[in-house]
């Protein structure tokens, strides 16, 4: 079965222990609590999505066509949805909302040791540009 949504939590939100379903990761990847989000106008709370929860890393890839395609990766790519144009919806952790340009999402803080500085400069797909 096929599990589709239209918006997601950024699963990094969580607080979990070592050895638990969402450590899968390190544990110091996760923000955990609230106290801990160093930059809250910069990390994603909720946002478009094809799937029900997103745990994003740096090194995710857009699908190269815009509907599927092949030569994407990671869990980016539930979030590169078109349905706000070439921008998606955001609500960060400081309370905000605002449209984010998809080639943008590569530069929030989804998880304390994201490389937002990875994706400079990235062979984007021409459907993204």
């Amino acid at each position: 079965e096929w599990t589709w949504a239209s918006y997601a939590p950024n699963a990094w939100m969580m607080n979990p222990k070592d050895g638990t379903w969402g450590a899968s990761a390190s544990v110091g990847e996760f923000w955990g609590k609230i106290e801990n989000v160093t930059a809250p106008f910069q990390v994603p709370l909720f946002l478009d999505s094809r799937w029900v929860d997103v745990w994003p890393h740096h090194t995710d890839m857009p699908d190269s066509l815009e509907w599927g395609g092949s030569g994407g990766q990671g869990y980016m790519r539930q979030l590169i949805v078109t349905r706000h144009g070439k921008a998606t919806s955001v609500v960060f952790m400081d309370g905000s909302a605002r449209r984010v340009p998809l080639i943008e999402l590569w530069g929030l803080k989804w998880h304390t040791k994201f490389d937002t500085g990875y994706a400079d400069g990235n062979n984007w797909p021409s459907w993204m540009r």
